[in-house]
């Protein structure tokens, strides 16, 4: 009995030991089969606290008054509201050759279709599956700003952000 409570014990430290093996690592390329991926940035430093410093710059930015506009179409089951705005405001910015969209308005133009299913279940009841399908349009105007002079933030600057707050 003894032995066998020993021999026990010896499997399971053995079982124990060989679970917690060290499990080879894939290669630095990803592909769909690979269990564990190892990742590596070879631009990269560590950061210690206290040893960054930075410079605070300024810039100018020129707000045009002409007012632009931009357009973006999808359909719904492609492209959600939020993205077609983003698309709209990056039509009018390419358009104007600027970097933002100053105060933009959004005018949304959907044309929903709704269809209304009966799906009859095997026990006797039935199930109503209500989809829409549709195409939104959004238009954005607003004016178009680019930025200028970057350079490093002066005192005077930095007292008239003081006074900005």
């Amino acid at each position: 009995m003894k032995n066998i409570i020993q021999i026990s014990l010896l499997c399971m430290m053995v079982v124990i030991f060989v679970s917690c093996a060290n499990v080879p690592q894939s290669s630095n390329r990803t592909t769909e089969t690979a269990t564990f991926i190892r990742y590596a940035d070879v631009n990269s430093t560590e950061i210690i606290v206290n040893k960054i410093y930075q410079t605070p710059y300024t810039v100018d930015l020129n707000i045009s008054n002409k007012k632009m506009t931009g357009e973006a179409a999808g359909s719904l089951d492609e492209f959600t509201e939020t993205q077609l705005k983003q698309l709209a405001i990056l039509d009018a910015v390419t358009k104007a050759d600027a970097d933002i969209l100053i105060q933009p308005n959004f005018e949304i133009t959907k044309q929903i279709e709704s269809k209304t299913e009966r799906i009859d279940n095997a026990s006797g009841t039935f199930t109503i599956k209500k989809t829409e399908t549709g195409f939104m349009t959004v238009t954005v105007s607003g004016y178009p700003a680019s930025y200028s002079s970057f350079r490093q933030m002066t005192h005077t600057d930095a007292e008239i952000q003081v006074m900005l707050k």
